[in-house]
């Protein structure tokens, strides 16, 4: 009788719960699970080879299941390119002018820079990503230098 994948890995999922903390050979496995020595020894391998993998999101649709890798588990280069390609991701004007900041590493009063104000600076000083100094200057709040070092990481090779 073959079964089912499904019931071969949950058959050696509750056996090794069965034996937390022991080092169980697959012979002894395939034993407990009664399975197969060559099967419980491929559904083995195959656990450790997913368990490596990234994670996986199960999304269930009206149309059925979509399967997507979640983007934390990816390399960071992996990453950018999917934001790039996948989301048309390009830098704005915004991003140079933060970019702009940090190089200038203009993040206290003191290394503040004087700037012409326009709607992308009131916007970012109203979203507290930039202060404004009594000399109508500016420089970069913690979130404001967070918010420009991701974006150099992401655009700056353009």
């Amino acid at each position: 009788m073959r079964r089912k994948s499904i019931t071969i890995v949950s058959s050696i999922t509750k056996c090794l719960e069965k034996n937390p903390g022991l080092a169980l050979p697959p012979t002894r496995i395939a034993s407990l699970a009664g399975l197969n020595y060559h099967a419980c020894k491929t559904y083995l391998h195959l656990i450790e080879s997913i368990q490596e993998m990234p994670k996986i999101q199960v999304i269930k649709t009206p149309r059925g299941e979509i399967f997507k890798i979640e983007m934390t588990a990816l390399p960071l280069e992996e990453q950018k390119e999917i934001l790039k390609e996948e989301f048309g991701m390009k830098h704005s004007k915004t991003d140079e002018v933060y970019i702009a900041l940090l190089e200038k590493k203009a993040f206290n009063l003191k290394s503040a820079v004087k700037i012409k104000m326009n709607s992308i600076i009131e916007k970012a000083l109203k979203l507290g990503h930039l202060k404004k100094t009594r000399e109508n200057k500016v420089y970069l709040t913690k979130v404001g230098r967070i918010i420009a070092k991701g974006a150099k990481e992401l655009f700056l090779e353009d």
